[in-house]
């Protein structure tokens, strides 16, 4: 589990760097209760984009899946 602040930067990296940016009202809810794993997390960040993580592009969503696990791994570099 990543804590809040970790959460943030990790959700506006993948918009400034990913263009994963038009999260709504879930973005909110990934910073306040995130996700137990980086898959639940990168999921939903995906379907709160109205993208189908399931028949995503691959090597996008591998992309997006490697930083959220770095993260979760390792927290947010200082």
């Amino acid at each position: 589990m990543i804590n809040r602040r970790d959460a943030d930067l990790l959700l506006h990296w993948l918009c400034s760097k990913m263009g994963f940016c038009d999260l709504g009202s879930v973005r909110a809810a990934l910073v306040d209760t995130p996700p137990d794993t980086p898959l639940e997390f990168a999921r939903a960040v995906y379907i709160a984009e109205g993208l189908d993580p399931d028949v995503a592009d691959v090597h996008l969503f591998r992309q997006v899946l490697g930083k959220v696990t770095d993260v979760y791994r390792d927290g947010w570099p200082t």
